[in-house]
């Protein structure tokens, strides 16, 4: 929040890299997590988005090292990662939002899954590899939703996007899945 407020990002760090020693010394992987993400987001608002990205993936590690995974914690470091990614011109934000959406649906958030999903598709610029997985989350999302006559439509278009791309794995991964 003091990046919003406009603080300078070094002091913000500092004490970031102080929380996060903190966490590691008490041994939460959630508050590890977030602490990296927020040093993530100091090396962003400097423009060093090298390392910005690598200290979210970092917070996505921490906090998903345990059994008991902080998956809410991982999408939010996710979604700033992504953010950054395509900042950065490393990522398009169709891929990243389709990746998104998978987290979100396996940790049961489905009405983001399907916002994140929906924004993919618009973005996907016609890519049938990048469609045939928006369409094989989306159907994922929609059987775990219940809508089990929208996700076949999807796991359908996911067969269809795979055959155009002339990906095999992914033909067969969204298959298995519908099935």
């Amino acid at each position: 929040l003091d990046l919003l407020d406009g603080a300078a990002a070094e002091p913000v760090r500092h004490d970031m890299e102080a929380n996060l020693a903190l966490a590691t010394q008490l041994g939460d992987p959630c508050w590890e997590g977030v602490s990296a993400e927020a040093i993530g987001l100091t090396h962003r608002a400097e423009g060093r988005l090298d390392h910005a990205i690598e200290w979210m993936a970092r917070g996505r590690a921490m906090c998903g090292r345990v059994p008991d995974r902080y998956v809410w914690v991982q999408s939010q470091i996710l979604r700033t990662e992504a953010e950054t990614a395509v900042e950065a011109g490393e990522e398009d934000l169709a891929t990243a939002l389709t990746e998104l959406a998978y987290v979100d649906s396996m940790a049961g958030r489905r009405t983001n899954a399907a916002a994140s999903l929906a924004e993919a598709e618009r973005l996907a610029d016609g890519d049938p590899l990048l469609l045939a997985a928006v369409s094989s989350f989306a159907g994922m999302n929609l059987s775990d939703w219940g809508r089990l006559d929208e996700s076949i439509a999807q796991y359908e278009r996911a067969i269809e996007f795979s055959r155009r791309a002339g990906n095999t794995r992914r033909e067969i991964w969204a298959a298995g899945v519908g099935a």
